[in-house]
C-alpha cells in the first residue's frame, strides 16, 4: 500500500482481533512498511586479484542518517580484510549501483548514493569506523573455505562520504560479493 494508507495505520495501531494483543513490530520491520528500507550489493566480475579490493562509495546527503543495519559479504578465499571509512578521500567510482527499497510497491528513491570501486582512495585524515580480519583455513582435501560476516549492531551514518572496502589478502584471486540492508530517517 502507498504512505498514508489507512491499511498502515490499521495494521500497527490497533488492537489484535483475536487477543485483544498490542501489535508490535521491529524498528527495522517498520521502516519496510513505511518504505525507507533499501537493499544493494556489488560482486565481483571477473574476480578480484590477491591484494586488490572491492569497494563501495556511499554519499549521504545533508539532512538525512544512514542505519547501516547489516553488511554483508562473501569471499572464495581467505584471508581478507573488511573495512568501513568515514570521510576519506576518493574519486568517485564511475558505476552507479541500483538500490532497492524493500516495500515493492514504493519507488526505489534512496537519497543515499551508491557507486563502485572509487578510485584514488586515501584514508589518512578518515576515520576508521571498523575493521575486522578474517582468517584463512585449508580444509578436507586442502579444499580452501571463504567467509563471511553480518554487522553486530547498526551503524547510524550522518551525511559524509563512507567507504566499504574489502581487500583480497590471500594468495589468490577471488570472488567477492558485498551486500548492504538499510534504513533512512530524516534528521531531527
Amino acid at each position: 500500500m502507498p504512505k498514508g494508507t489507512k491499511y498502515r495505520s490499521l495494521w500497527f495501531n490497533e488492537p489484535d482481533v483475536l487477543t485483544g494483543a498490542v501489535r508490535t513490530i521491529s524498528t527495522e520491520h517498520s521502516a519496510v512498511h513505511e518504505g525507507c528500507a533499501f537493499y544493494a550489493c556489488n560482486r565481483s566480475n571477473p574476480t578480484i586479484a590477491a591484494n586488490a579490493d572491492l569497494s563501495i562509495e556511499m554519499r549521504i546527503p545533508s539532512g538525512v542518517e544512514m542505519h547501516l543495519k547489516d553488511f554483508t559479504y562473501f569471499t572464495t578465499e581467505v584471508p581478507h580484510l573488511f573495512e568501513l571509512w568515514q570521510n576519506p578521500s576518493l574519486t568517485t567510482g564511475s558505476t552507479a549501483m541500483v538500490s532497492r527499497n524493500r516495500h515493492r510497491s514504493i519507488p526505489d528513491d534512496s537519497v543515499v548514493v551508491l557507486k563502485s570501486n572509487p578510485t584514488n582512495i586515501v584514508t589518512t585524515n578518515a576515520t576508521l569506523l571498523m575493521c575486522t580480519w578474517i582468517g584463512g583455513s585449508t580444509g578436507v582435501g586442502q579444499s580452501k573455505s571463504g567467509g563471511s560476516r553480518d554487522l553486530p549492531l547498526e551503524w547510524i551514518l550522518e551525511e559524509g562520504i563512507y567507504l566499504l572496502r574489502i581487500t583480497n589478502n590471500s594468495a589468490n584471486s577471488a570472488y567477492i560479493a558485498m551486500e548492504l540492508n538499510w534504513y533512512e530517517l530524516s534528521e531531527g
